[in-house]
């Protein structure tokens, strides 16, 4: 699931035990997250796709414009 809705409406239906939420989405807020139950939310996801996003941007950089 990678939708706020859709999140929502799982966390609505499941019960109350602790459901963690990895933030891949870059318009996932915590805190809506939080505001629809997540209580456990895991960023390190966001972290390895940025760093991924700016190594490949240095490597195309590198091979393209020669710097």
């Amino acid at each position: 699931m990678n939708e706020l809705a859709a999140i929502a409406e799982f966390l609505a239906s499941a019960p109350p035990n602790l459901v963690n939420v990895l933030l891949i989405n870059s318009d996932m807020r915590v805190a809506d997250l939080t505001a629809d139950g997540v209580r456990r939310v895991s960023a390190s996801g966001a972290s390895t796709s940025a760093a991924r996003a700016g190594f490949a941007e240095t490597v195309d950089m590198r091979f393209n414009e020669g710097t």
